[in-house]
């Protein structure tokens, strides 16, 4: 599970610069300012926003006070950065700067913090191009003196770092991000809160490069010095939390990760209350963290809140609100309510396709979940249209060799293997892989993802050998990346154990298959739905050595932990009991196998309705079973409905 991250307002806020006024004496604007510098430490940003304007218009009041109100806009510009409010904090600091260059003219040092301010505002909006040529600006301001070795300098060099992580300029951030981390540490110490946001934001891209050790130890650093210098319930404060928690979910600490996320959750509510932009991050972040955990009416709940309170926010959270639609659309496919999913996915792809580019960058995830909307409605060949579609339209807008478009390429493959089509499903997971290797290195997860996808096809291919190589290979990637006890782990020992099988290797399968569901019980519990197919796998060895009983109950325990906590209506509830039918058609029960394939049949049906192509295998199977009971003209019914649904999907 992974979650997704952009540049977040409160964090470029945090590295905004803001340089405090020096020999002001007019003291009501003094007074103004001052308090509205309490109320930002003290977290309360709407207090500050308050005086910070009645500080301006002093500042407007006094002769000669250019330099009063450059100083009053500079620090609203920031307040303005922390709430995400980016069109408002363009139009403060663009005044700001004005009076600054007519001031000081454009090298002064505090011109460069206007242009990096004012970059901030600009990637904000996702136009990001010109974000860089005024962080460089600012660059260069600073670096033309002795400015290179300065406070101002390494925030400048975060700031950038931040848009190249955000544009997925990986390799060009890092160094970036640790020269600016050596730069404060050196200034200021480790223990400043300036160095805490660079702590932050480098944890962010090590986070992205799957450095889980590295980040998370960086995010409890700054953690704690962001409590030391802001206090524990300073708003700043959720920033980390909601970044740490993305980082425990990854490494599968599930209980820590929804603690932190709760706080986050009640730090914002207090500082900006319950309808705010900023509450929508850590509602995601529990959001997919149940849906991750299966915890469907929890997940739904939380997608339902944050996309209340994103409908109402402004366009630079418009990346968040379609990446919320695109979410809760998947939630419902898997759980086959695809009538609920296809309004979400009309919306994001609205969003996606808009002018302005602010929620581009949800454009893969919102064609991958359009496409398995499609395959879960039977509907294939459209599906791998759009597929071909999305593929199209990413390289000729990203190029070639975006991560996105390996993405989309991982959506086409999964398509054609759901028609059977290994050889081209094969050729779109290879490019995919060659592309991730070649961006994030040998050793990324994504590239793990790949190389269980080749795998998949393979097996389909029945290749087992080959599928054994490539699970292996994905295999230890997890076990490097994750430790050998994490859910990720699990499932490249299960799918090692599918390639083990298809060899006849039993006894190996078997021993892969007790670690993958030994990890799984250790991290879920041993009643969790996500062992069905761990128990599913073992079952299928234990039938293939006549071992019918140990294979039923296997198959029955999944069963029952799949109606305890998804539901007896749910797909993996149908999808066990079809295993079990042709459990029992082996053993010779065929009138339990023709129950057990009419309660599957009667689950599908349900949910996908009387024609969709997933309703033949069942149909047919369940032929086999009346026949076997003597009930011939059930049977030809039966055979005869899964044949019209078959012409239905060849047409």
């Amino acid at each position: 599970m992974t979650i997704s991250r952009r540049l977040a307002g409160a964090l470029a806020a945090a590295a905004a610069i803001w340089l405090a006024p020096a020999g002001a004496n007019e003291a009501d604007w003094q007074r103004a300012y001052d308090a509205a510098n309490r109320a930002w430490r003290q977290g309360d940003l709407r207090a500050a926003e308050r005086e910070l304007q009645a500080a301006e218009r002093e500042a407007q009041r006094l002769p000669q006070g250019e330099l009063r109100l450059a100083n009053t806009l500079d620090f609203l510009a920031v307040l303005l950065l922390e709430e995400r409010r980016y069109a408002e904090a363009e139009a403060v600091t663009l005044r700001g700067l004005a009076l600054r260059e007519a001031a000081s003219g454009p090298y002064h040092p505090r011109v460069a913090a206007q242009c990096t301010n004012l970059g901030l505002a600009t990637a904000g909006q996702a136009r990001y191009e010109e974000a860089e040529a005024l962080h460089r600006r600012a660059l260069e301001i600073l670096g033309s003196g002795p400015g290179t070795e300065s406070i101002d300098y390494a925030l400048v060099l975060n700031n950038l770092a931040e848009l190249y992580r955000a544009t997925e300029r990986l390799a060009e951030a890092e160094p970036l991000q640790r020269q600016a981390l050596a730069l404060l540490e050196l200034k200021l110490g480790a223990r400043h809160r300036y160095t805490a946001v660079v702590q932050n934001n480098l944890a962010l891209l090590l986070a992205a490069r799957a450095a889980y050790d590295e980040a998370e130890s960086l995010y409890r650093s700054s953690l704690a010095v962001r409590e030391a210098a802001l206090g524990a319930g300073h708003p700043a404060v959720a920033t980390t939390l909601v970044n740490l928690a993305a980082v425990l979910t990854d490494r599968a600490r599930f209980a820590q990760a929804e603690q932190a996320l709760r706080r986050a959750l009640d730090l914002r509510e207090a500082a900006f209350g319950r309808e705010h932009a900023l509450l929508a991050s850590p509602l995601l972040g529990l959001a997919r963290l149940y849906a991750g955990l299966l915890r469907d009416a929890d997940a739904q709940a939380a997608y339902a809140r944050a996309l209340a309170i994103l409908e109402r926010a402004p366009g630079p959270e418009q990346q968040e609100l379609a990446s919320a639609l695109i979410e809760l659309a998947a939630l419902h496919v898997a759980a086959n309510r695809p009538h609920l999913a296809e309004p979400l996915l009309e919306r994001a792809l609205d969003l996606c396709m808009a002018d302005g580019g602010a929620a581009r960058g949800q454009t893969a995830p919102a064609y991958a979940a359009l496409v398995a909307l499609r395959r879960a409605q039977g509907r294939d060949r459209e599906a791998e249209r759009i597929a071909r579609e999305a593929l199209r339209r990413l390289e000729a807008s990203r190029g070639e060799s975006h991560l996105d478009v390996a993405a989309v390429l991982e959506t086409l493959s999964t398509q054609l293997r759901a028609m059977d089509r290994n050889a081209e499903a094969l050729a779109a997971s290879e490019r995919a892989l060659a592309i991730r290797k070649s961006a994030l290195g040998g050793e990324h997860p994504l590239v793990a993802a790949s190389l269980e996808a080749l795998a998949e096809a393979r097996r389909q291919r029945r290749e087992f050998l080959l599928a054994e190589r490539e699970s292996r290979r994905a295999l230890a990637i997890r076990e490097r990346t994750y430790g050998t006890a994490h859910p990720e782990t699990a499932w490249s020992l299960l799918n090692v154990a599918e390639a083990l099988l298809g060899q006849g290797r039993y006894a190996q399968a078997e021993s892969a298959l007790r670690s993958s569901i030994e990890i799984l019980e250790h991290t879920f519990g041993e009643s969790h739905p996500l062992l069905g197919a761990a128990l599913g796998a073992l079952a299928r060895r234990n039938a293939a050595q006549q071992r019918d009983a140990e294979a039923r109950r296997l198959l029955e325990r999944a069963l029952q932990n799949a109606e305890r906590g998804l539901g007896a209506s749910h797909p993996e509830a149908a999808n066990l009991h079809m295993q079990l039918g042709d459990l029992a058609m082996l053993a010779g029960d065929h009138a339990e196998a023709e129950q057990r394939y009419g309660r599957a049949l009667a689950i599908r049906e349900a949910a996908l309705g009387p024609h969709h192509p997933q309703l033949a295998p069942l149909l047919t199977a369940r032929a086999a079973a009346l026949r076997e009971l003597g009930r011939h003209d059930a049977a030809e019914r039966a055979e005869n409905r899964a044949l019209s649904i078959l012409r239905d999907e060849r047409r």
